[in-house]
């Protein structure tokens, strides 16, 4: 549907040039008519007169005349001419009604995660405990037979399912996992013929079997799957490789990159290096660029694989493609091949075959493969040259992140190359539970963080939630570019049933209901609000009671009794609650939970935190 509506806006917007072209032309042929005596600007101002107002009332008074007094334009013609100026515009007006409508509709076609409903859907429970969450239906979660279908230009998206669970009875949540077609935001297994890669995960340790690198001014950060990167800050950084690395016949360089700035095709002051071969020394001809034997990465702004035939840096053949233009902030894999066999180069964005510019240095027919047989260092991140001290200088260096530096001694084909990029996609859950429908409130990962998330297939662990009644996920989809979809087949949630409702209550300790008033008999114990009190707890502090202090604090909210008032604590209480709740207090569970936090001391070192 997306590409009907698609195709035609992209004609709307062609007709739409067209009629402002016709439109233009036609307005400066009636501006062209009128008085010599009027200024331009006194014409433009007059001009939508005579388009709103009947012809024959402005021809007299505006019609240029000619040195005996005779109309220069024809009335017939400046009557077609205002004619054919009002039609332009309305036709514009209504063409551009339509394109709005157009957009509206592409627009409202964007996939919008499902909402939780008020509705209760039972789970389904099994022998083993557990309850197994069939696919989604398109209807509701925009889920194909194989898994969700993000649509065109789409990298995320996310889904959150219905509530699951027991109406009668609470849950101990135990494990989260799910089935996809693939393993996804993990490293894949090394292609064959490797010769290195570089993960990069450590600040402190850059090695690929025996190719270790000497890192110099990097940081390390988030990289591509769920692992670490380096961070290159683009003036003195680099990785090198004294190793000497000579792939013999067809080779392939893939990385990942992510760049601080915008790099702009042909954009001359834009060359970063992401892997290279090479050497420079000050007292050479050429003092301050190295003398390379093979460069991938930013050259002029382009995506490029450049070797060369021999000693002569005037002797290359180069890839290059200069129409991409690479954003900041974004992961792109690139790739460069070396085909030995037909003796051809091609780039990779992304797992896809870029246009490329193919040529050698002297516009023949390239014969002859790159020359890597002389020992000198590679680089990641940035080359270098010797200054007159011994000193090395750092020159092309990269401003972002490099992960992934792969070298194989093969020309890699692009669904080898696709693999590496499917990879990277990402399906993440997070969780939120509670006893009322529908539920509410942020989603949380693991531990109970809101910033985290599961992403491992098999067990997750979930006994860091309470045990409730009901239970929702949201699982969100990262893709690096839309020629694949990850596949969620099914998701598994573990738990087990509490058939006694005392078992909630049974870790406390006897003495956890407290004699606030000594003036009478201990307290009756009411399973019902404690447990309302337990929900409040885990709600405010993100952990379970546990200490004399926290069921001091679960019981003043179930049972709400003290001794003497304070009415500054409970003001200061009230400002709390309204700033924690957003309303005022109003019923008898508010006054208790008020009273928790004037008269405990958990409920003042809380009230302390919201007041502040």
């Amino acid at each position: 549907m997306n590409y009907f509506l698609l195709t035609i806006s992209y004609l709307l917007d062609v007709l739409l040039l067209i009629m402002l072209i016709i439109l233009i032309v036609g307005i400066f042929q009636l501006i062209k008519s009128m008085r010599q005596e009027l200024t331009f600007i006194e014409k433009l101002k007059i001009t939508p007169g005579l388009i709103t107002k009947k012809p024959e009332d402005v021809f007299s008074k505006y019609a240029a005349r000619d040195n005996q007094g005779t109309h220069i334009t024809s009335f017939h013609k400046h009557k077609s001419l205002s004619k054919l100026i009002k039609g332009l515009l309305a036709s514009t007006i209504s063409f551009l009604m339509l394109k709005l409508i157009i957009v509206s509709l592409i627009f409202f076609q964007i996939p919008r995660p499902s909402e939780a409903s008020p509705k209760y859907y039972s789970a389904l429970y099994q022998a083993a405990t557990y309850t197994a969450f069939a696919k989604g239906t398109y209807t509701m979660t925009q889920w194909n037979s194989d898994g969700i279908d993000l649509q065109a230009g789409q990298l995320t998206g996310n889904y959150i399912s219905m509530p699951i669970g027991n109406n009668n009875a609470e849950s101990q949540w135990k494990n989260l996992s799910f089935k996809t077609d693939k393993n996804y935001n993990a490293r894949p297994a090394n292609p064959a013929n490797t010769i290195a890669l570089w993960n990069l995960d450590s600040p402190d340790k850059c090695t690929s079997s025996k190719y270790a690198c000497q890192m110099q001014d990097v940081e390390s950060v988030e990289g591509i799957y769920n692992s670490k990167g380096y961070y290159f800050d683009g003036w003195k950084g680099n990785a090198k490789i004294e190793e000497n690395i000579s792939p013999s016949g067809s080779f392939t360089i893939a990385a990942w990159f992510n760049s601080d700035v915008l790099i702009y095709n042909g954009s001359h002051d834009q060359n970063y290096v992401i892997f290279a071969k090479g050497y420079g020394d000050y007292a050479c001809s050429n003092p301050y660029t190295p003398r390379y034997q093979l460069y991938f990465g930013i050259k002029r702004g382009n995506l490029s694989l450049i070797y060369w035939l021999d000693k002569n840096q005037d002797h290359w053949v180069m890839a290059q493609n200069n129409k991409f233009n690479f954003v900041p902030h974004r992961w792109y894999h690139v790739a460069g091949v070396y085909d030995d066999k037909n003796k051809t180069l091609k780039l990779y964005i992304d797992g896809i075959e870029q246009f490329n510019i193919f040529q050698k240095w002297d516009n023949t027919k390239v014969t002859a493969g790159p020359n890597l047989k002389e020992s000198m260092p590679s680089w990641i991140g940035g080359s270098a040259y010797k200054w007159m001290d011994c000193e090395e200088k750092p020159i092309d260096v990269f401003k972002g992140a490099i992960d992934e530096v792969l070298i194989v001694n093969s020309a890699m084909n692009v669904l080898d190359i696709r693999n590496l990029v499917n990879a990277s996609g990402k399906i993440l859950f997070q969780v939120r539970v509670g006893n009322t429908l529908p539920l509410n409130g942020p989603f949380y990962g693991p531990g109970g963080s809101q910033t985290l998330f599961f992403s491992n297939p098999k067990n997750n662990d979930l006994n860091f939630l309470p045990p409730t009644k009901y239970l929702q996920y949201i699982s969100y989809f990262e893709r690096p570019n839309t020629n694949f979809n990850p596949k969620l087949n099914n998701v598994i949630i573990d738990y087990l049933t509490i058939e006694n409702p005392d078992i909630k209550i049974a870790t406390a300790e006897k003495t956890s209901v407290v004699e606030i008033n000594n003036d009478t008999a201990s307290l009756n114990r009411n399973l019902d609000k404690e447990r309302e009190g337990i929900d409040y707890f885990i709600k405010f502090f993100k952990t379970k009671p546990v200490t004399s202090a926290d069921w001091l604090f679960v019981n003043m909210i179930a049972y709400g009794q003290i001794t003497q008032r304070d009415l500054l604590l409970e003001q200061k209480a009230i400002v709390a609650f309204v700033k924690y709740f957003k309303r005022l207090p109003v019923s008898d569970l508010d006054w208790k939970i008020i009273k928790a936090l004037a008269y405990t001391e958990k409920g003042k070192q809380l009230m302390e935190s919201l007041v502040k």
